[in-house]
């Protein structure tokens, strides 16, 4: 069975960046992720604080390489200062102490003069734990507001930014104290040294004009029937960054179809502008190419791009692909949980996903892991604990056919929250400040990850389940920003007082059975019911792995 592993973190964490590039055309009017020539140095080698050390006179020559996403610990053993920590018992040898004092991240970096670029933002998709950040030696957020491993930022930098000039940014992270709801990997993996401190999602500074396109989503609805027919529904935020009323047209592109909206905006309003298939009848998809799982046929993608026009200038666009699929579930006559595809029925064949320990994985790596799954003929995977560095995993199911059950935490590292006894069916005993983080916190992943046809169910509980008040809220962040999918309450058999029976199992088992138990056994594993978790033990690695992991003269005996 499981081990309880609870996260307990104390340390402090300082980030600063280091780069300089310019701005490419990307999925904003113009954006840059701030990925490479980054470096990083421990606090207790620099006594200067924010405003000093994000000014253009600091010297940061001794400092160690480092590249986002990253940990502090990923980024020291690429740059060879830990060699070789999975071999024996190396990793050990990595002293925790080392990471109880902040550390920075540095960089530069410039922001060309453009014609209509009157706004900069620059947006964090993960920061490991709370956050204090500086641009131009000018505070943009304390760490009383920016905090929380799983939310994501957006902060309006006009002010403090250089347009056509030299930029630089600091960033001081402090991972979190005991019981916070942070990166955990539960039974999967050790706990990291430096326990997952770190920008460890996509920093991107990106730039419009008055107006930005924010969060578009297109959701699809498929004919089950026929399948000739699909219905899109596309919206997004649109957001005023001036302070004077501004006129325009939000228009989108999808292939041949175009459809656009006049827009008027308050000073500083941000809305959501929706286009249906009712008002627009263009988005009636008429012989739709239908996203499938790669054994049912070809995960065929389109491309959306959204854009802002003011006075026949592009002030922002945005730009995405999505699936046209339908996803849905049903209850079969025993009381499980079944899905379907496209009206189509699905027998989930998957396996269990874990990111790397030190949180760098490559998307060459995740390519291949990829591919091996569709050679192995799954059609999914689960995760569980944390959803990924990036949205590259996510992209590679889109193109490859790989649904994906996105899971919320075990919950078993956010035991003790804020000190407080343990409840043996929700984790951690939650003050209203809690569940305001994780609440906040599930509706930031659920934005970020929406779109992606891959994703067919949410399942916001694993081997502990919510508390009614915040299951509650966690619906109604669903019924407001993904309304599309089925989501489960738990990954175990539980009769919830908000949603019902998960209709799932989770019995394991988690050890060797005999082969006829899965086809006999009616108790626990057999073949019957949607089983989201089992194994079969212990599971000895190929003789070339172990050699890589273990010395020649502990090989054997055991």
């Amino acid at each position: 069975m499981r081990k309880n592993i609870t996260a307990a973190f104390t340390v402090s964490f300082v980030l600063f960046i280091m780069m300089m590039a310019g701005f490419p055309q990307g999925s904003g009017k113009y954006e840059l992720k701030l990925e490479k020539n980054w470096a990083i140095q421990s606090s207790s080698e620099v006594t200067a604080g924010g405003e000093a050390v994000s000014s253009k006179d600091f010297n940061s020559k001794k400092w160690f390489a480092a590249q986002v996403p990253s940990t502090v610990l990923g980024s020291l053993v690429h740059d060879g200062v830990y060699k070789n920590i999975f071999y024996a018992k190396n990793l050990d040898s990595v002293s925790g102490e080392r990471f109880d004092v902040p550390w920075w991240y540095r960089t530069k970096f410039n922001i060309p003069a453009g014609e209509n670029i009157s706004t900069v933002k620059l947006d964090f998709d993960g920061i490991n734990y709370r956050a204090e950040i500086w641009l131009n030696g000018k505070m943009i957020a304390s760490s009383d507001s920016a905090y929380g491993s799983f939310r994501t930022f957006s902060f309006d930098v006009t002010s403090a930014a250089k347009i056509g000039g030299e930029n630089i940014l600091a960033v001081k992270v402090t991972p979190p104290v005991k019981g916070e709801p942070t990166i955990g990997f539960v039974d999967w993996d050790p706990k990291a040294p430096d326990h997952n401190m770190g920008l460890w999602r996509p920093v991107t500074v990106r730039l419009s004009g008055d107006v930005s396109v924010n969060y578009p989503f297109v959701k699809t609805k498929v004919n089950t029937v026929t399948l000739k027919e699909a219905w899109l529904s596309i919206s997004s935020e649109i957001q005023n960054n001036s302070g004077n009323p501004v006129k325009g047209k939000l228009t989108g592109n999808i292939g041949g179809i175009t459809f656009s909206k006049d827009i008027a905006l308050l000073p500083h309003e941000n809305r959501l502008v929706e286009f249906n298939a009712t008002d627009f009848p263009q988005l009636d998809v008429k012989n739709p190419r239908l996203w499938w799982t790669h054994d049912l046929g070809k995960p065929e993608l389109y491309s959306l791009k959204l854009s802002f026009t003011e006075n026949g200038k592009v002030s922002d666009e945005k730009k995405l692909k999505f699936g046209i699929r339908q996803v849905s579930d049903y209850i079969n006559k025993d009381g499980f949980r079944g899905f379907k595809l496209n009206g189509k029925k699905i027998l989930i064949r998957g396996g269990g996903w874990s990111d790397h320990l030190l949180l760098d994985n490559t998307n060459e790596n995740l390519e291949a892991q990829i591919n091996y799954a569709v050679q192995m003929n799954l059609n999914a995977i689960r995760m569980e604990g944390f959803w990924g560095e990036s949205q590259e995993i996510f992209n590679l199911c889109d193109e490859k056919g790989i649904l994906i059950m996105v899971g919320w935490s075990c919950q078993w590292e956010w035991e003790n929250l804020i000190g407080k006894p343990v409840d043996e069916k929700y984790g951690g005993i939650m003050s209203q400040h809690d569940m305001d983080l994780i609440a906040g916190s599930w509706k930031d992943q659920i934005k970020w990850l929406r779109n992606h046809p891959s994703i067919f169910l949410w399942l916001y509980g694993s081997d502990k389940y919510p508390n009614p008040d915040l299951e509650k809220r966690y619906l109604k962040i669903l019924e407001q920003n993904d309304p599309t999918r089925p989501s489960v309450a738990s990954a175990k058999e539980w009769h919830s007082t908000v949603t019902g029976n998960t209709a799932v199992k989770m019995r394991g088992p988690y050890d060797y059975v005999p082969p006829d138990y899965w086809y006999v056994d009616k108790k626990l594993g057999g073949a019957f019911g949607f089983n989201t978790e089992t194994g079969p033990g212990p599971q000895v690695s190929p003789i070339e792995s172990l050699r890589k992991m273990i010395p020649a003269d502990s090989l054997w005996p055991m």
